[in-house]
């Protein structure tokens, strides 16, 4: 078992393991049906809390120079990471271009483009629907998440809430490894969408140390998915601040 040290940097880890875990994930089987990435992939823990590799590289290679919005999750999924994991097998492409087409799929996606549309954003994007930012435009969209690489709670996806973040040493310090570079790389005309309230309080966080962000991030959005029914109200609620926060920063 990889033990976590009192001070952990996921990207150091990454980078001193990274022919390890480049041979590992491009010479092993994974199943479909697994619950929790193998115990050969796992960069770090602390007691349930466990963080494991999968190729994510941040926004190191999305179009910084071009893009408009952010998207930013909690951390990817098992689902994520063995689709990232399986791409990258295949076509050594960027998982995280894949991540961002594939995580938003369904359902989630539906509700993504109908609440950033209702927002008025393709107004301001100069686009149609949101959908475009899937579709024919994805070059204004980047995304990623507060924790690069997937994070689980015992043998589950790590949702944000148990532990919660602000109450969590370890998460914040795999917030600090991996999502502050991130940060310094955003460009300033990039509006930030944190996806639900356990991602804004990770954001909160954040503000410590990069004291000018807070004029870039949209607060109030609700998370996506159809499992959230508290997501309607929570649009409702927010609606009238974040089109006001949209038509000021556009």
């Amino acid at each position: 078992m990889v033990s976590m040290p009192k001070k952990i940097d996921l990207l150091k880890i990454v980078k001193s393991r990274e022919a390890e875990l480049y041979k590992i994930i491009s010479h092993s089987v994974f199943s479909d049906d697994l619950k929790i990435l193998p115990e050969t992939l796992l960069l770090a823990q602390d007691n349930k809390l466990s963080v494991y590799y999968a190729p994510f590289t941040g926004l190191g290679r999305q179009p910084l120079s071009t893009a408009k919005i952010l998207l930013v999750g909690i951390t990817p999924g098992i689902s994520q990471a063995l689709k990232a994991i399986n791409s990258y097998k295949i076509s050594n492409a960027s998982s995280d271009m894949i991540r961002k087409s594939a995580s938003f799929a369904g359902g989630m996606r539906e509700s993504l483009v109908k609440y950033l549309d209702l927002l008025d954003l393709p107004i301001a994007l100069g686009i149609k629907s949101s959908k475009a930012l899937f579709e024919t435009h994805t070059q204004l969209m980047l995304a990623t998440s507060l924790i690069r690489f997937p994070t689980f709670y015992k043998t589950s996806n790590y949702t944000g809430h148990t532990p919660k973040i602000e109450k969590s040493d370890f998460l914040q310090m795999a917030i600090k490894s991996t999502f502050y570079e991130s940060l310094e790389q955003l460009p300033k005309d990039v509006l930030i969408i944190p996806l639900g309230r356990a991602v804004e309080s990770g954001l909160q966080l954040t503000l410590i140390d990069f004291e000018n962000l807070e004029r870039q991030v949209l607060w109030g959005f609700p998370h996506p998915s159809g499992l959230n029914a508290h997501a309607p109200m929570q649009f409702k609620e927010n609606k009238r601040s974040m089109m006001a926060k949209i038509r000021k920063f556009y």
